[in-house]
C-alpha cells in the first residue's frame, strides 16, 4: 500500500474529505483504517443526519489539492443519478447501512397490519421512502391508518418515546438500536427482510483532485482497507473503538440521534452498549 500512497501523492493530493454520516459505521471504518493505521491525510465530516443532505452541499466548494468523496445511500444515489450537471461521478461500492421497521404496538397484529401512523424520513427520495414503497402492498406488509408522516429521526425517537398514539416507522442503524434501549419500540420481527443492508455508494469531486491515477490509487486504498478489516476481527474491533471514541463521532451521534435528551434514562451498562 505504501506505493499507492506514493502514487496518490503525486497526483497532487495532499487531504482526503469524507462527507459521511454516523450511521454508515461500515464504510467509516474504511476511511479511519486509513487515517489511523496508514497515517493518511483524511478528514472526515460527520455533521450530516443523512446523506441527501450530504448530496445537497456535494460540489459546493472544491479545492484543486483536495480529493472530497461522498457516501451516499441507495435514495440519494438514485436523486445524483437523475440529475445533470454535477462534478460527482462514481468511486466504488462500499459497506451497507440495515434497515428495520419498528413499532410501539405491544403485541403482533394479523396479518402483520401495521396501524397509525407510518412515520419516515422521505425528503426527496431517500432510502426509507424507496424502501418502504418496495415492500408497502406486499403479502407481509400493509399499513393501515392516518398515513404517512415525515419525520427526521430524532423526532422519530420523540414521538415514540413521548407520544401515545400508535405508530409504526421505517429507521436505519443506529436508530432502531437506540429504540430498542430505550423501550420505546420493538423491532417488527415478522418483517424479516428489512433487516437486510442496503447499499451505500462513494461517489468523487471531479472539480477536485481530476487524476484518473488519483482516484485509481485510492480506490485500491479503499479495496485493501476493506479486505483487512474482514479478514482480522481483532482489527475491526480496534477500528470501531477508534470510532466510537472520536469525539466529533460521538457530538453528531448525540445530535443526530436525538438521544442525548434521554441519557438519564439509560443506565451505564446501556450507554456503553451504544458506544458512549
Amino acid at each position: 500500500s505504501r506505493e499507492i500512497q506514493e502514487d496518490l501523492i503525486a497526483a497532487g493530493v495532499e487531504t482526503v474529505r469524507v462527507s459521511s454520516t454516523i450511521a454508515q459505521v461500515g464504510t467509516l471504518a474504511l476511511f479511519y483504517y486509513l487515517k489511523k493505521r496508514l497515517s493518511l491525510p483524511v478528514e472526515i465530516q460527520l455533521n450530516y443526519a443523512h446523506t441527501p443532505a450530504i448530496l445537497r452541499n456535494a460540489g459546493r466548494k472544491t479545492v484543486k489539492s483536495c480529493f472530497s468523496i461522498f457516501t451516499l445511500a441507495l435514495g440519494a444515489t438514485i436523486t445524483k443519478l437523475k440529475s445533470r450537471g454535477d462534478s460527482l461521478s462514481p468511486l466504488m461500492l462500499s459497506p451497507g447501512v440495515s434497515y428495520r421497521v419498528i413499532s410501539n404496538r405491544k403485541e403482533d397484529s394479523p396479518n402483520d397490519k401495521l396501524s397509525g401512523n407510518f412515520r419516515l424520513f422521505k425528503d426527496e427520495m431517500s432510502t426509507s421512502y424507496y424502501y418502504f414503497h418496495s415492500i408497502q402492498g406486499s403479502e407481509r406488509f400493509r399499513v393501515e391508518g392516518e398515513g404517512l408522516a415525515c419525520n427526521e429521526p430524532d423526532e422519530i425517537l420523540r414521538c415514540f418515546v413521548e407520544e401515545k398514539d400508535e405508530a409504526s416507522a421505517m429507521v436505519w442503524f443506529p436508530h432502531y438500536h437506540i429504540h430498542s434501549l430505550l423501550q420505546s419500540a420493538r423491532t417488527v420481527l415478522a418483517l424479516e427482510e428489512t433487516t437486510k443492508s442496503r447499499e451505500t455508494f462513494l461517489f468523487s469531486d471531479e472539480n477536485g483532485a481530476r487524476s484518473p491515477e488519483a482516484k485509481a490509487a485510492f480506490r485500491a486504498l479503499l479495496r485493501d482497507a476493506w479486505l483487512e478489516l474482514r479478514v482480522d476481527p481483532q482489527l475491526r474491533f480496534e477500528i470501531a473503538k477508534t470510532i466510537a471514541s472520536d469525539p466529533g463521532y460521538y457530538k453528531n451521534f448525540l445530535r443526530i440521534t436525538g438521544v442525548h435528551s434521554y441519557l438519564p434514562k439509560l443506565s451505564p451498562a446501556q450507554i456503553g452498549d451504544i458506544g458512549l
